[in-house]
């Protein structure tokens, strides 16, 4: 079986595939990623094969970081209450859908006719796949990416979608049925969107596991950290560009009775905060698969590729949620019971330091933790995403949910 992978160049969005693809790998099966030409490295560094596709929109088009950034300052969108937890889809779906999709589906339709694809599958908010796909008459399955994406988002993308098709030459689909029309793959627990949300009627939930790159290891200094709690902090690849954000953390965090490792996601950004308190260590990155299991608290933005690590390892939460999924995170952290959540109105030094030290002594928060840890556990392994995949490119029929193991949620428990 050939299968395009196909993923926006943010690491965030690609995690979501990468243990389905290094699974396909492992069974013998042949994989590619279609993204944007610069993150050719990314790709290659997980010994995947890259194949160059649409805008490099993190630099050719810095619009999209800066409208971002700018409405990440935006109380109407960053408020976390549970009505809005979603506002953010309308504009980001017409830039994902718009920008993003239409310059990279001619260059799908191409790579897929010349590679011989015999299925795509696509992070969920790259939208440029499934339109592709159908094109060529392929079945297309998709990843959750973002901490929303296991919902059924059908009517923020519809309309959208409807254009992109009018462009590609295909029928009508005002209902937006194509994105999710054979395969929705969740690599989250089911409790994460609660008993009442909806999802599309192809989702399969699967074991989320880490795919830490081969090589990978923690720095010596590391084990030359004390006994006292240790605490991970972490804001993404993009919103730990603004302006005193990681500065209210590292006053929150200065004279605290416990060791912090935060990560910052650039060089230019770490030597920012430099000198930091004695009790922080300050670095770009750091692999998260390998420090979580170690940690007592994880500092985050609410960005889906760190949740699911947090998920992973059973870790109590602090959110800090910006813009975008990060609201939606806030809001079913905050319900699920995993850590406290820190809302933009009220984000300040001692907010935040009462919401750690909250945190790390209420033990009901990683008593929750573990649970969603167990229930990810408990959900089919990843190898069966492959048998999905298989199933899929050989009938090339929808895969319905309710044909899919039953597993008991976490709150169950």
């Amino acid at each position: 079986m050939r299968v395009l992978i196909t993923t926006l160049p943010d690491a965030g969005c690609f995690s979501s595939l990468l243990p389905v693809a290094e699974a396909l790998v492992r069974e013998g099966h042949d994989v590619a990623v279609a993204a944007s030409p610069t993150f050719a490295p990314g790709v290659e560094a997980r010994g995947l094969e890259h194949l160059p596709a649409g805008i490099d929109w993190t630099t050719s088009d810095p619009r999209y970081i800066q409208t971002m950034l700018e409405r990440a300052g935006s109380s109407d969108l960053t408020r976390l209450t549970g009505a809005e937890p979603l506002s953010w889809l309308p504009w980001a779906a017409e830039f994902l859908c718009g920008v993003a999709a239409r310059a990279m589906v001619p260059d799908l339709i191409r790579l897929a006719r010349e590679w011989r694809a015999d299925l795509v599958l696509r992070d969920s908010v790259e939208l440029a796949g499934c339109v592709a796909a159908e094109a060529l008459g392929l079945p297309h399955a998709s990843a959750t990416t973002t901490a929303d994406s296991a919902l059924d988002l059908r009517p923020y993308v519809a309309e959208p979608l409807e254009r992109l098709r009018r462009d590609c030459g295909l029928g009508s689909d005002p209902d937006g049925a194509m994105a999710y029309r054979y395969l929705h793959l969740s690599l989250i627990p089911p409790s994460f969107d609660g008993p009442g949300a909806a999802l599309p009627p192809t989702i399969h939930h699967v074991r989320y596991e880490s795919a830490a790159a081969g090589g990978e290891e923690l720095p010596g200094w590391v084990d030359s950290l004390g006994e006292r709690p240790l605490a991970l902090v972490n804001l993404g690849m993009v919103f730990h560009r603004i302006p005193g954000l990681f500065g209210q953390i590292l006053d929150a965090l200065a004279g605290e009775p416990l060791d912090v490792v935060v990560a910052t996601g650039s060089a230019e950004t770490a030597q920012a905060l430099e000198p930091a308190p004695p009790n922080v260590r300050v670095t770009p990155w750091i692999p998260f698969g390998l420090l979580l299991p170690r940690c007592d608290l994880f500092v985050t933005h609410g960005g889906m590729a760190s949740m699911r690590e947090a998920f992973r390892c059973g870790v109590p939460l602090v959110v800090l949620p910006v813009f975008g999924d990060q609201v939606y995170s806030g809001v079913r952290c905050r319900a699920l019971g995993l850590g406290p959540v820190v809302t933009p109105d009220r984000r300040d030094p001692a907010e935040i330091a009462e919401a750690i030290r909250s945190a790390l002594r209420e033990p009901s928060y990683r008593e929750r933790a573990r649970a969603l840890q167990a229930e990810l556990e408990s959900l089919p392994p990843i190898e069966h995403a492959v048998r999905l995949l298989e199933r899929l490119a050989a009938e090339r029929q929808p895969l319905l949910a309710a044909d899919a193991p039953r597993v008991t949620p976490a709150a169950a428990r």
